[in-house]
This record gives structure tokens, sequence and C-alpha cells, in this order.
């Protein structure tokens, strides 16, 4: 019996060593098999947060993209507002010069005018004063011939200045 013993005592160190055995490569199968698992979740992480990076970088490029985009518009419209602006000052400019060129031929009219009403004035004074010459020589023509008439010398015909 001590030999059944022995056989069993050294039947259970097998079964116990082999027990121990299987439980360390169970343990060590665990073992791995969660380092995997954990490999795989670092490495599905990482992918994760590449991606998520890579979204990050794409919208911020869009972002950027648009802000360029509202930067194009705004020095656009600012060009176009130069340019309205020169317009509008190049016409305010030509309406001045064109108000201006107005106002001068509307002068030379006006002085046009007063120089022919000058012209006429003098004309009609002229006209006057001709006529009353004409007027003055036929009265000392007149008085002449009465003098002569009468025999008087035609120095004393003259009118008396004072």
């Amino acid at each position: 019996m001590k030999m059944k013993t022995d056989s069993d005592e050294a039947t259970r160190k097998i079964e116990q060593l082999f027990m121990e055995h299987e439980l360390k490569c169970q343990k060590m199968l665990v073992d791995a098999n969660t380092a995997l698992s954990q490999e795989k979740l670092k490495a599905d992480m990482n992918k994760e947060i590449a991606s998520l990076e890579a979204f990050e970088r794409r919208e911020l490029e869009f972002q950027q993209l648009q802000e360029k985009e509202k930067e194009r518009a705004i020095v656009a419209q600012q060009k176009l507002r130069e340019i309205a602006t020169q317009e509008l000052n190049e016409r305010v400019q030509l309406e001045r010069e064109l108000a201006k060129q107005q106002q001068q031929n509307i002068i030379l009219q006006k002085q046009n005018e007063i120089d022919r009403l000058h012209a006429q004035a003098d004309q009609k004074s002229f006209q006057q004063k001709w006529e009353n010459a004409e007027k003055l020589a036929e009265i000392q023509k007149e008085k002449e011939m009465q003098k002569k008439e009468r025999g008087m010398p035609p120095a004393l015909l003259l009118p008396h200045r004072k």
C-alpha cells in the first residue's frame, strides 16, 4: 500500500505539476491575450486619434481656406470701393470743370451782351451828337444866311459862350 500511496502521491504530484503547468500556460495565454488586446486597443486608439487629428487638420485647413477667401473678398471689395471712389472723384472733377466752363461761357455771353449794349449806346450817342452837330451846323448856316442878307460879318454870328 505504501507503493500505491507513493504511486498515488506521485500521480497527484504529477497531476498537480501538470495542473500548475496548465494554469501557468493558461495564465500566459490570458496575459498574452490581454497584452494583445491592450496592443490592439492601443492601436485602435492611436488609429482613432490619428483619424481625429487628420479631421481636425482638414477642418483647420478648411477654416484657413475660408479665412483666405474672406480676406480675398475683403481685398476685392476694397479695390472696388477704391475704383468707385476714384471714378466718383473723377466725375465730380469733370462736373466741376463743366460747371466752371459753363460759368465762363455765361460770363463771356454777358460780357458780349454788355459790349453790344455799350456799342449800341455809343452808336446812339454818336448818332445823337452827329444829329445835334448837323442841326447846329444848319442853324449856323441859317444864321449866316440871315446875316449875309442883313450885311453882318459871319464871325459875329457864332453863339455866345459863357
